[in-house]
């Protein structure tokens, strides 16, 4: 399956919305996290935006709020 960026959010986030705009053009997938729960409450994601790299299903390092386009760009390049 190999490292993928996503972005848990849900429709009725404000900063989620504004997120969207963001992420567009860039390699993030986004996740509705009430459509991922099990996944979501098993891995302590409980807020959105949320922002994890994973490696299949292992989550190697997250990001709990908004981040700007500099700083998504960072988090997901590191």
């Amino acid at each position: 399956m190999g490292i993928v960026n996503v972005m848990y959010t849900n429709d009725w986030c404000h900063a989620c919305g504004s997120a969207r705009q963001l992420i567009k053009g860039m390699p993030i997938e986004e996740r509705d996290i009430e459509e991922h729960m099990d996944f979501c409450l098993s891995n302590g994601l409980t807020l959105v935006p949320t922002f994890v790299v994973l490696d299949g299903e292992t989550i190697i390092k997250k990001h709990v709020g908004f981040l700007d386009k500099e700083e998504l760009l960072k988090f997901i390049q590191e």
